[in-house]
Order: structure tokens, then sequence, then C-alpha cells
């Protein structure tokens, strides 16, 4: 069973992503990451507060992991967060990362 995480916005592509590898029997999901606005405490994507995503991941009862950025960040200023999350997930033998985006194709 491969361990992952899930890309997690609090809307439902991210859910039914979830959803999805849950019941492959495939996946083990260890966390929910969440970029955050850290000026407003929101997921800027759907302006949902921090506290919603919160009650949503003890819901499912999956530990939540918040990536802060600056609400103007640039790749270059986000990139940094997000990688030393990552490495840090991936030394505890999380191998994948969990996306769910309805309008994309692939």
């Amino acid at each position: 069973m491969e361990t992952v995480l899930v890309s997690w916005s609090g809307g439902k592509d991210c859910a039914l992503a979830m959803y999805d590898a849950l019941v492959s029997g495939e996946y083990q999901v260890v966390g929910l990451l969440t970029t955050i606005t850290k000026d407003s405490d929101r997921v800027d994507l759907h302006d949902i507060r921090c506290s919603l995503i919160e009650r949503q991941a003890q819901a499912v009862g999956v530990p939540w992991e918040k990536v802060s950025i600056s609400r103007y960040a640039s790749n270059s200023d986000y990139e940094p967060n997000l990688i030393q999350t990552l490495k840090r997930y991936k030394e505890s033998g999380v191998t994948s990362v969990v996306c769910g985006d309805i309008f994309q194709e692939d």
C-alpha cells in the first residue's frame, strides 16, 4: 500500500480524489496538505477559513498540514515552503501526493 498525502483545498475535487484513493485500497492517506494565506488565515482558492479545513480533517480522521504563504507570494516564495514540507513527509515514507481537479482531462 502506497503512503500518500492529499492536496486539500476543502472543495469537492479533493474530497473525491481522496475518496477514490481510499476505496481503491491501494493508498494509505496520512495527511491533508493545504496552502493557506497567513495574512487572512484562509485557503485563497475557495476563500475557505482554516477553521473549516481543520474541522474537515478532524471529521475524516486525517492530520492536517498547512503550508503558509503571504497574500501576494510568488512561486519563488511558495516553493521553498512546499519543498521543505514534502521532504519531511518523504523522509517518513510518503511517496506521492494525490490531487483532484475535475476540470483537467488527465
